[in-house]
């Protein structure tokens, strides 16, 4: 607690000292037409860690402003946390942009060769992403990274736009095509940091539509994520400490939310120890979908899950598509409830 506290104050301290010793910083200026009136969010890296800042819209127009040695991602929400738009920043930068909130793949942005060329390629593209035409797109962004290895919009696109980023393989074939100049550090770590940081739920992300592994009975069973509301993924091992705390929230939930088309659950415990595995099954007794994936996170069927340690957790929305990964029940469980605030829990 007293480490996490200092890391706080000596991050706030840090941020406090750039801002003072640096006699630049960076601005976006903003107009779009349908803002209305609303507060507008901002999140970047800097040196200090991840940054939060907002800017009030009036006549349509607002300004950010931030510090940031080297280049950072900037992104830009509106007050109901829409993912709007991302940008490329450093101090010195100064970017204009406008359009409107609706049509947000068609704001136009002046002020940066690399947010220009990015900027581009979206106005270019914007039914792809508006028709959520995720294949066609990644082609077309393959087809830019060939075609532009000196443009750094190359290395912004594949972070930011891309969206086979757990085929780590590709990934790393089509970075290894971009030139170095073109693939500052920063951007590369300060996009880990961020992604880290947050629950990205407006992102094109690949999509899990099924999974084969055995059931408690020893039987091979195919689970499909994709036949309820919101499914949640618990992967966990025998030697998880927090197996209790996990199973008794987990159970809350699906006592109030689940059923035919709403809360779907399933464990898959990454452990060989198949019969201490059955028998916390048989001591928590709970009611959701039990599964064992043979050879752990190797395991063929969750292998490109790339799951990294347990316990950890995944939130599934109805078409599949990941909106939270991290080891956080108490994450899980906000998410959960605020999904399914209109739905009266049941009765006990």
């Amino acid at each position: 607690m007293l480490n996490r506290l200092f890391q706080i104050l000596y991050s706030a301290l840090l941020l406090c000292v750039l801002i003072s010793c640096s006699n630049d910083s960076f601005k976006i200026e903003g107009a779009l037409s349908d803002a209305g009136k609303q507060t507008l969010k901002g999140l970047y890296v800097n040196e200090a860690g991840v940054q939060t800042v907002y800017a009030a819209v009036e006549n349509s127009r607002f300004t950010f402003e931030g510090v940031s040695s080297n280049p950072t991602i900037f992104y830009i929400y509106n007050s109901q946390n829409k993912l709007l738009t991302k940008v490329m920043m450093k101090n010195g930068d100064g970017l204009k942009m406008r359009g409107t909130m609706s049509h947000n793949y068609l704001i136009e942005m002046k002020g940066s060769d690399e947010n220009e060329d990015w900027n581009n390629f979206r106005r270019e593209n914007h039914l792809l992403y508006q028709e959520g035409k995720v294949k066609e797109l990644d082609k077309k962004i393959e087809e830019y990274i060939e075609a532009n290895v000196t443009k750094t919009a190359s290395l912004l696109l594949l972070l930011n736009d891309y969206s086979q980023l757990d085929d780590s393989k590709r990934v790393y074939d089509l970075l290894d095509k971009i030139d170095e100049k073109a693939r500052p550090a920063s951007i590369l770590n300060h996009y880990t940091e961020m992604n880290s940081s947050l629950t990205p739920t407006n992102e094109n992300r690949i999509k899990y539509h099924s999974f084969t592994l055995y059931d408690e009975k020893d039987h091979l069973e195919s689970f499909v994520p994709l036949r309820n509301k919101m499914t949640v993924l618990y992967f966990w091992g025998n030697e998880d400490d927090s197996r209790g705390k996990n199973v008794k929230e987990l159970d809350t939930l699906y006592t109030d939310f689940g059923g035919k088309n709403k809360l779907q659950i399933a464990d898959i415990m990454l452990d060989s120890d198949t019969a201490r595995w059955k028998r916390n099954l048989r001591r928590e007794k709970t009611e959701w979908k039990h599964y064992w994936a043979v050879g752990g996170p190797m395991n063929k069927s969750i292998n490109d899950l790339m799951v990294k340690s347990t316990p950890e957790f995944m939130i599934l929305d109805s078409i599949g598509t990941q909106i939270y990964r991290g080891d956080s029940i108490s994450v899980v469980s906000r998410m959960v409830r605020e999904h399914f605030k209109d739905v009266k829990p049941k009765k006990k």
